[in-house]
This record gives structure tokens, sequence and C-alpha cells, in this order.
């Protein structure tokens, strides 16, 4: 059985529609779902860098590992819209087949009933 979304992907959707809804602000939205590192984040220590708190060095130290630096907003939304490409397309014929096993199940059952009743 595939899965389509993860509980993760899921409130994070649902994070976006209530940004969408005005139920919350763009601000904590990124808020939550920002990149992080050592309980702080890339547009915080970017800033800390602009204010001379901490040294460009010190920066690239902490943010250099691959991927590290990119903003989990876009990683989100790239792996939603990889699910969506490769595998809804699967996903629905699974659904569709399962609810014609289930039709075919319980029209058997109704037949059966019938037919003993009779």
């Amino acid at each position: 059985m595939l899965y389509i979304l993860t509980r993760r992907e899921i409130e994070f959707i649902e994070d976006w529609l209530k940004v969408q809804q005005g139920e919350m602000s763009l601000e904590e939205f990124f808020e939550k779902w920002g990149s992080k590192k050592d309980s702080t984040k890339v547009l915080e220590d970017f800033e800390k860098v602009k204010a001379g708190e901490m040294t460009l060095e010190d920066f690239r130290r902490k943010w250099r590992r691959k991927g590290d630096w990119k903003c989990y907003v876009r990683v989100m939304r790239h792996r939603l819209d990889k699910k969506r490409k490769k595998n809804l397309r699967k996903i629905l014929n699974e659904i569709k087949e399962e609810i014609r096993l289930l039709e075919e199940f319980f029209l058997l059952r109704t037949l059966a009933l019938k037919t003993i009743s009779i």
C-alpha cells in the first residue's frame, strides 16, 4: 500500500492553507518551517553576519554542508511536487482497484442475502 503524504507533509500543507486563509501569518509559517541548525535559522545567522555579530567564515563553517542552507520550505515543496508527479496516478489506480474489489465483495454479499431470504 502506498501512502500519499507523511504527517509532516500534511501539517506543512495545512499550515500553508492557514496562511492563505489568513489564520496564520507568513512570518509564523516561515518561523515554523524555515531551515534550522543548532536551534538557529540561516536567516538569523545571516543577519548576525550583516550586524557584525558573526564572521562570514563562521557562517560558512556552520552552513557549508550540502543542503544545509536550503530553505526547508523549498525542500518540502519539491518533495510534494515529486510525489504529485510520480505517485499520484499509481495511487489513484490502486484506490480504484480497491473500490472495485469492495463493490464486488458487497454485491456478492447482497446477492447471497437475497438468495437466502427467498
